[in-house]
């Protein structure tokens, strides 16, 4: 582990996901990720874009269960919908 690292809090994949870009910046994220990326940045990316976007294919089928319920849904260690296999 590098030393700069050590202590540093790591942010929740929900903190991750708030940064996805808009869709209007889509096509230069995607170059960003295609030129200065790895390919073990890019696969992780990628993931989590999926992931992303099932999550809102998800919600927006849903008949309008209200905040607090579609949260139960997605947050936490023990919600149906929480991880990407669950929502795949």
């Amino acid at each position: 582990m590098h030393t700069a690292a050590r202590g540093v809090k790591k942010p929740t994949r929900q903190q991750l996901m708030a940064e996805i870009p808009d869709p209007a910046d889509m096509p230069a994220y995607l170059k960003m990720l295609h030129f200065e990326a790895d390919d073990r940045g890019c696969a992780i990316m990628g993931g989590g874009l999926v992931e992303h976007y099932l999550t809102q294919a998800i919600k927006c089928r849903l008949i309008d269960p209200g905040a607090k319920l579609a949260g139960e849904w997605f947050i936490g260690p023990s919600a149906p919908f929480s991880t990407f296999s669950a929502k795949i």
